[in-house]
């Protein structure tokens, strides 16, 4: 080989090496900006699941005709997570809750409609918003939320074929806006086979189902060793962390709130079924409470929140009677100012559902809204 040519070989290999060396700094420059942006709370970053040990079946399913998902009765299922282990138990009636006996001699016995936020999804039972009520009031809040796509229809269904059946003195349903909406639109969530709908002919509303009832559990997947091992990657590398979690199909609706996001059809139908609610409790009150979800903080920061939802309800309950509509936003944000905390932590950091924090800031915002509902002196805390 003539001189030349070794010295160009020399050459080249040196700026190869000299090109990987200045990637290798600004990769690693990268990742020490996003941990700093990640510490300051700019960026979240979620902690991905590695364990390939998942319940292979899980305790929901289409199992009840009239609201479709719901609880198997009698259950515990440990479920992984990245926070760690939740254990999921279930009474006789198929609620993530204690045993509760059909009659009550109580005077104050309320019953909580929603969905997988009042569930407590991802968190210990002792964590949720309606166990901390309890604790702290002494008061029966009877959980019946659930996950799996269950909207305001389910939730009315719900109330009139079961928790009706419990002796209670109020209801409080909560309302998520940033997917109820698409939980009453089949159309839109494709995630449950079996579910009921609203079919309006010449202006009334009436309870159709897209397909015949058959009960079937939901069956979880398990995670396969490379999803585990890139699942691992995320949670080391925080920049590969931020590009799997960064959805772009989503850039456009990343500043609009949900409280922002519906159609007049939208409106209509979850107002019908609120209707219907208030009209199957009576004489109890009914309190709609609005759960914020984490856009809306982004939304609100970004001075691309309008908050047409609230009003909307609220000019709709004032030509109601018994009924009470309550945004959490508000409360969540005044506790944000007080206590100098990011909006991020109300939330899991592996999910948006409420964290521990989201489920206590609920806890005392329902609390302070409650009348005739207060703190037990001698509850322990």
């Amino acid at each position: 080989m003539s001189d030349t040519r070794k010295v160009s070989v020399i050459t080249w290999k040196k700026r190869v090496t000299f090109a990987g060396i200045i990637i290798a700094l600004m990769l690693m420059t990268l990742e020490g900006l996003v941990r700093l942006a990640a510490r300051s709370n700019l960026v979240n970053i979620r902690a991905f699941c590695t364990s390939n040990e998942v319940t292979p079946i899980t305790y929901t399913g289409n199992l009840n005709p009239y609201f479709g998902i719901w609880h198997l009765p009698d259950v515990s299922v440990q479920v992984s997570t990245p926070s760690g282990n939740v254990v999921y138990e279930t009474n006789a009636q198929g609620m993530r809750d204690r045993p509760r006996k059909l009659p009550s001699s109580a005077p104050e016995r309320v019953v909580v409609l929603g969905d997988s936020f009042v569930e407590g999804c991802h968190v210990a039972a002792s964590n949720r918003f309606t166990n901390i009520l309890e604790q702290e009031t002494k008061i029966e809040f009877l959980n019946f939320g659930t996950s799996g796509g269950f909207g305001s229809i389910q939730e009315w269904l719900l109330y009139e074929n079961l928790a009706a059946q419990f002796e209670h003195t109020r209801v409080l349903l909560f309302f998520l806006p940033d997917n109820d909406f698409a939980d009453n639109d089949p159309p839109r969530h494709v995630d449950a086979d079996y579910r009921p709908f609203l079919c309006k002919s010449n202006g009334i509303y009436a309870v159709r189902y897209p397909s015949p009832f058959r009960k079937k559990l939901t069956r979880e997947n398990r995670i396969t060793w490379g999803r585990a091992i890139r699942h691992w990657c995320y949670n080391h590398c925080y920049t590969a962390n931020l590009l799997a979690t960064f959805d772009f199909e989503k850039i456009r609706d990343l500043n609009t709130s949900s409280y922002d996001q519906y159609t007049k059809e939208d409106l209509a139908q979850f107002l019908f079924t609120c209707e219907q609610l208030l009209s199957s409790a009576h004489p109890r009150a009914l309190t709609i409470y609005i759960i914020p979800r984490d856009r809306d903080f982004i939304a609100f920061n970004a001075g691309d929140f309008q908050g047409r939802l609230p009003s909307a309800l609220a000019r709709w309950a004032a030509s109601q009677k018994r009924v009470e509509v309550v945004d959490l936003f508000p409360g969540f944000l005044a506790y944000m100012n007080e206590h100098h905390v990011a909006y991020q932590d109300f939330f899991l950091g592996f999910d948006p559902h409420w964290s521990p924090l989201g489920h206590r800031v609920a806890a005392s915002l329902v609390l302070a809204n409650l009348s005739g509902l207060k703190p037990n002196s001698h509850s322990g805390k």
